[in-house]
């Protein structure tokens, strides 16, 4: 099993916070040091038995876009030698987003946060 993390994230005291539903038992259980390599859990529950999990934790530059934003449309432009990204606002009551953003990246790996691009005073998903 893999488990991405942010770039910079502690993995030698890593708690990756897994939570047990009545019936379920997860161990080991708290943080863990996943700088070594895979950590191995056991997960037993009532009435199925006992199974275990290697977990190994995977460094990501994922998301690339930090908040609540979804289906990017990304162009490139050869003029400025960067990548152009159009997400949707997201995280809102009922996709009542009023604003898309702009955000540009050179590496894909971080992105620089350009502003609002379109903003509307009732819903754009409205008109759709």
């Amino acid at each position: 099993m893999r488990l991405p993390v942010k770039v910079g994230t502690d993995i030698s005291n890593l708690d990756p916070e897994f939570e047990a539903f009545k019936g379920v038992n997860i161990s080991p259980d708290g943080p863990q040091d996943f700088s070594k390599g895979v950590v191995t859990y056991i997960i037993y529950i009532e009435g199925k038995g006992v199974k275990e999990y290697r977990v190994m934790v995977s460094k990501d530059h994922n998301p690339v876009l930090e908040g609540g934003y979804a289906d990017p449309e990304v162009l490139y432009s050869h003029k400025t030698e960067k990548y152009y990204i159009y997400p949707t606002s997201d995280g809102f009551h009922n996709w009542s987003g009023t604003y898309f953003k702009t955000f540009s990246s050179d590496n894909f790996i971080s992105s620089k946060d350009l502003g609002v691009m379109v903003s509307a005073m009732i819903s754009l998903w409205n008109f759709t």
